[in-house]
């Protein structure tokens, strides 16, 4: 089990442990009734029948808080992570032949992986980009929809958040991800699991690593 310093990290359950349904009824309700009368969803429905299991009131209130509670805004959300589960099937990842060689080769060296769970039992994620392993940038986004579709998986009755650590000890500029590639783990995150991040722990991150954060703050005003 990862530990982490509660004295150093701010606490909310409603906010890093679990998106409450109880007080946004009306919410779900204006937005199971867009859902029903959606032509787009319906669709999706039709080749992708788990889109109707998937859309709990439990999802469904994520994609809401995501969006301040915007009906039309949040279905939209909700019929872009439809299509891209449809299409990236997430959950099939590890059980499709064909992408066992991938996966092993992206896994192999501990860049990415799921390290148990903290003291809240929120999965913890970690992005060790100092052990990259690969320039097959396909490879490294299976990894992470596999990654963040088990950290699901791990959560417990009463937790709906993970932790991410990113270890930064050995940054630079030379081992990082291209910019479109942060763009798009940046856009799976806040677009296919949206509210699903309870803290963010960036580890010994040196000086150069803000020229960098820098330019990703600008791939986060368009999401």
């Amino acid at each position: 089990m990862v530990h982490t310093d509660a004295a150093h990290l701010p606490f909310d359950g409603s906010v890093h442990l679990m998106t409450k349904v109880a007080s946004h009824e009306a919410d779900l309700v204006a937005l199971r009734a867009a859902l029903d009368s959606s032509s787009a969803f319906q669709a999706l429905v039709e080749k992708y029948p788990e889109a109707a299991t998937w859309c709990t009131d439990t999802n469904l209130v994520r994609f809401l808080h995501a969006r301040g509670y915007k009906v039309e805004q949040s279905l939209k959300l909700i019929i872009e992570a439809l299509e891209w589960r449809a299409t990236r099937r997430p959950d099939l990842i590890d059980k499709l032949p064909e992408n066992e060689e991938l996966l092993s080769k992206e896994s192999s060296t501990g860049k990415l992986y799921c390290a148990g769970s903290d003291r809240w039992g929120r999965p913890v994620v970690i992005f060790n980009n100092t052990v990259e392993n690969s320039n097959d940038s396909e490879g490294r986004m299976l990894l992470l929809a596999w990654n963040l579709e088990f950290a699901c998986k791990m959560m417990p009755t009463g937790v709906d958040k993970f932790v991410a650590f990113v270890h930064l000890e050995k940054f630079s500029l030379m081992n990082t991800p291209s910019l479109r590639e942060t763009r798009d783990t940046i856009q799976m995150l806040c677009r296919c699991y949206p509210e699903r991040l309870g803290h963010c722990i960036v580890y010994k991150a040196p000086s150069v690593f803000n020229t960098l954060f820098n330019a990703i703050k600008v791939c986060l005003i368009w999401i």
